[in-house]
């Protein structure tokens, strides 16, 4: 017995033409030859993903008013099952009979082989097409998009046109049979979509990522969720995939992220993530020039003028460091008035020197229209690692070291 064959149910009387007609669809499907309706049912409600079709006398179907039949297609269970009457000769009124009460096919005597395999295949397929009709527009009720796609990575079905796709401006225009390099707005992700089909179809694998799009003055984030579809032999016949839209959720979770890297009150890093990003950039590159900032006077300007005011110069302070750096470099607040820039691969002594003053005269003279401004000044230490391999423990040793030389001496300038 083939178990890759599929499987059609067969309740005909013994005859010597419904015999004939047995032998030639055995051929191609195995026959389950019952007499019991109850039987039948039980028989596909058991292994309804393998029973395709349903063969049965057309006459015998007529004089019991298509009971068994009419039972199977109220039955959602049975909805892929494909009903073919038979008759041992052409019948008018059998033919509308059969047509009135929803029978896929009629076939009647004599029964070319050829031609009778090719009529049930053509029914099961159209069966099949009604089926999958149906299923498409019960999943366009979830919010959800889901396609699918051939094994060129060409549409062949969507649930939804979501607005990242350009419509042709065509009236009969259709998503079927492009790919996302033809219909999608950000070919950066079209590009990437593509790729990422092209994979899953060569190595049979599914995939799942997250994107994020930027169209029509809206950013989304969408979580794409691919797996390869299979015949019944194993081979790949293209990818089903979901489309999630997990904007608000990835937005959270990007603001959760940025809270757990930032410092409260000045908006740079926080000490933890700027210690562990420097740490990073050395064991990268093992170069770069770190800046220990420190506001003076800060505990008199705290005493004296209130902590709302405290707080406006360690912000302040916080952006003027940020503005007189690369974007690329970094900046933390380490605690209290202390901040650290760290020049990423930078390890020119005159670039540190030139940074530091500006940093230093800029902070001057921010606040001098201030009340306070007289008391507000910044000294750094400077600390350079040029291949030394040196952590980020030595740097801020180095650093603070140089910063604590500066502090005894003459505030409001730097050393090395």
């Amino acid at each position: 017995m083939n178990m890759n064959k599929k499987k059609i149910i067969v309740i005909l009387r013994e005859n010597e033409t419904f015999d004939k007609l047995k032998k030639i669809l055995s051929e191609e499907y195995e026959l389950l030859e019952i007499s019991d309706k109850e039987k039948a049912r039980e028989l596909i409600h058991n292994d309804s993903e393998r029973i395709v079709g349903l063969v049965f006398e057309a006459a015998r179907a007529i004089a019991d008013d298509f009971s068994f039949t009419k039972s199977i297609e109220e039955d959602k269970r049975f909805v892929e099952i494909t009903a073919i009457a038979v008759s041992l000769k052409k019948d008018h009124d059998e033919i509308i009979s059969c047509i009135e009460n929803n029978i896929n096919e009629y076939i009647a005597a004599p029964f070319d082989r050829e031609l009778t395999l090719l009529r049930i295949r053509n029914a099961i397929r159209s069966k099949d097409s009604t089926t999958f009709g149906e299923i498409e527009n019960i999943l366009k009720e979830l919010p959800s998009n889901i396609y699918f796609k051939d094994t060129h990575a060409r549409y062949v079905f969507v649930t939804h046109l979501w607005h990242h796709v350009k419509v042709g401006d065509e009236p009969n225009w259709t998503i079927r049979g492009k790919t996302d390099l033809d219909v999608r707005k950000d070919k950066e992700n079209a590009l990437k979509a593509y790729q990422s089909d092209l994979d899953i179809i060569k190595n049979d694998k599914g995939t799942s990522y997250i994107i994020e799009e930027n169209n029509d003055g809206v950013k989304e984030y969408l979580e794409l969720i691919k797996m390869p579809t299979h015949d019944e032999n194993g081979n790949v016949t293209g990818i089903i995939a979901l489309i999630n839209d997990v904007t608000e959720k990835q937005t959270i979770k990007k603001e959760l992220e940025k809270r757990s890297t930032t410092d409260f009150l000045t908006g740079v890093m926080n000490r933890r993530a700027c210690q562990e990003e420097i740490a990073r950039q050395l064991s990268l590159f093992n170069r770069g020039t770190m800046l220990m900032i420190d506001i003076d006077n800060f505990k008199h300007i705290n005493d004296t003028y209130g902590h709302g005011i405290g707080d406006d110069v360690l912000m302040k302070v916080a952006r003027i460091i940020k503005a007189s750096v690369r974007g690329s470099d970094i900046v933390g607040r380490m605690g209290g008035d202390e901040f650290i820039a760290f020049l990423c691969s930078n390890t020119d002594k005159d670039s540190a020197i030139r940074v530091s003053k500006k940093i230093i005269d800029t902070i001057k003279e921010g606040f001098a229209d201030k009340e306070y401004g007289k008391d507000v000044s910044a000294s750094i230490g400077i600390a350079i690692c040029d291949d030394q391999d040196l952590s980020f423990e030595n740097m801020y040793s180095i650093a603070d070291k140089a910063l604590y030389k500066v502090k005894e001496s003459a505030k409001g300038t730097y050393s090395f």
